[in-house]
């Protein structure tokens, strides 16, 4: 069946190689350990409900082409409880022309009074509003403590997850150089 249907546990899998591929190395192998990290994110804690879940977006063969992590949040407004969304990731394959917009929509019509979003490319920025979403830009604040300098200024030259800007400082040929100054492949 294609189209939009719930995150589920056999689905750990598709999603992780997915992710991998698309926000992470550009491999397809994602590491042993992501399938697990995000089970516990998605799926094990017990703020995890059925009505606010994770999506994945499935093409006409059944091949999973694009996901959206869901973060539920319950909260109290005015004293009556509330039900918010954290949206996470949204993961798309290239050849999934529109996934990304109905797997938006879809989890901008759930149950929830609320949903939020953080650290959203300009991709995701520009759907939101076409979907009724209010984008609330410069309202926060990111911080962020580097533990490796060396492996990652390898990342954030060889522009793996990181703005355009910072990814021309130097060109992706430094990347390499400074993996091998850092002591990392």
């Amino acid at each position: 069946m294609a189209g939009v249907r719930e995150f589920r546990r056999d689905d750990l899998a598709v999603v992780g190689v997915l992710y991998e591929e698309i926000i992470r190395s550009g491999m397809r192998t994602p590491p042993p350990e992501l399938g697990g990290y995000v089970e516990r994110t998605l799926l094990e804690p017990t703020w995890a409900t059925p009505e606010v879940s994770s999506l994945v977006h499935e093409a006409d063969d059944g091949e999973t082409l694009g996901f959206t992590a869901s973060y539920p949040l319950r909260l109290v407004v005015e004293g009556r409880p509330a039900r918010a969304l954290v949206s996470g990731s949204l993961v798309v394959s290239p050849r999934a022309a529109g996934a990304g917009a109905l797997l938006t929509r879809k989890q901008l019509c759930g149950v929830q009074e609320l949903a939020l979003t953080d650290g959203a490319n300009d991709a995701t920025l520009g759907l939101w509003p076409a979907l009724d979403g209010q984008p609330m830009l410069h309202r926060a604040v990111e911080a962020h403590r580097t533990l490796r300098p060396g492996s990652e200024a390898g990342v954030v030259l060889t522009g793996h997850g990181h703005p355009p800007s910072v990814q021309r400082i130097g060109g992706a040929e430094m990347g390499p150089r400074l993996h091998a100054t850092a002591g990392r492949p």
